[in-house]
């Protein structure tokens, strides 16, 4: 079998599905991709930020034990012991920055970026901060398989995580981590497409015309606005240079701008195009793209910064965190 076949044979009995058409469909989007293609924002001439990776079929080096250093294959899918010791040993850790909200109040926005966050109906992460603990982390990341359903289910919602902390293993269903979290749980897991949504948007808020690759976030003209962007960026893609705005982003933030649009300002349908937009799914997809982008990345000194929203799954678990965690960073503060 050729490394491409396995890798595929591999993939789909880590990522299950509920029918065969949706793995076909999703698990490329969520597994596949997150692996191998880069995203349609990151991958457009100019862009400064990749945020995923083709997975290289030339071995790289990882450590291994006591610091000794072994060939890693970036071409297969890893064990779960394999990409356990990965994370453990060859990568480096950073706290997840969450929003600061003492500055916020002493700004006077703290009230603004609540309403945009109900907007974007995830409210708890104004209040949100939990510290990294990099060994439940990891031993989260490399057991988490993810099972997305074709249709709701009562007590699942849109589907179910697994992990193992311990030797044990854990359930979590969609409908659970959208209330721990404060997400909503919907069918769709990827961001809505609308042509020429992301252009007109940043138009809107900056008042200068969108260029792919060329786009910062110090543009935006609404503090709050530009708070909210970059706390996004933090806690969904941890790895971007968050002073970059990519037509993702833009797309991540268009329901929080567009109640405060008059009709035609954005290219908007008259149906609601993120009605079946779920946070949950897209959440899980995040964690599931740095699942896998740890083991394949080729970066010389990678870093996992997602570790704080895993951590209020495993408090969900009352899993015992003890002590060693990542302490908490605000936006404001320096790397």
């Amino acid at each position: 079998m050729t490394s491409a076949a396995r890798k595929s044979t591999e993939q789909v009995k880590r990522t299950e599905t509920t029918s065969a058409a949706r793995k076909s469909t999703e698990q490329g989007k969520r597994a596949g991709k997150s692996i191998a293609t880069p995203t349609d924002e990151e991958s457009e001439e100019g862009e400064e930020e990749l945020e995923e990776e083709p997975a290289p079929a030339k071995k790289a080096k990882m450590t291994k034990g006591k610091g000794v250093a072994v060939e890693r294959d970036r071409g297969k899918t890893p064990t779960p012991e394999e990409l356990y010791d990965h994370l453990m040993n060859g990568m480096g850790w950073q706290a997840t920055r969450f929003a600061d909200l003492e500055l916020l109040k002493a700004l006077e926005i703290d009230s603004d970026m609540a309403e945009l966050l109900g907007h974007l109906k995830m409210p708890k992460l104004l209040t949100m901060a939990s510290p990294t603990y990099k060994e439940l982390t990891s031993q989260f990341l490399s057991t988490l398989e993810v099972t997305y359903h074709d249709s709701r289910h009562v007590r699942q919602g849109w589907g179910k995580i697994k992990f193992k902390i311990d030797g044990r293993v854990y359930y979590m269903n969609f409908r659970d981590i959208g209330i721990v979290m404060g997400f909503q749980d919907a069918e769709e897991t990827t961001l809505p497409r609308c042509d020429g949504l992301p252009k007109k948007l940043w138009e809107l808020i900056t008042g200068i015309n969108h260029r792919t690759g060329a786009d910062k976030n110090s543009r935006i003209r609404h503090p709050t606005v530009r708070y909210l962007h970059r706390l996004l960026v933090h806690l969904f893609y941890p790895r971007k240079q968050h002073g970059n705005v990519t037509e993702e982003d833009l797309r991540l933030i268009c329901p929080a701008i567009s109640p405060y649009t008059t009709p035609g300002q954005l290219p908007l349908p008259s149906t609601d195009i993120y009605a079946k937009f779920g946070m949950v799914g897209f959440f899980v997809s995040r964690l599931e793209h740095y699942r896998d982008w740890a083991w394949t990345t080729g970066d010389k000194e990678p870093k996992i910064g997602i570790g704080g929203m895993i951590t209020p799954l495993l408090q969900a678990q009352h899993i015992n965190l003890g002590k060693g965690g990542v302490g908490l960073n605000s936006l404001m503060e320096p790397t």
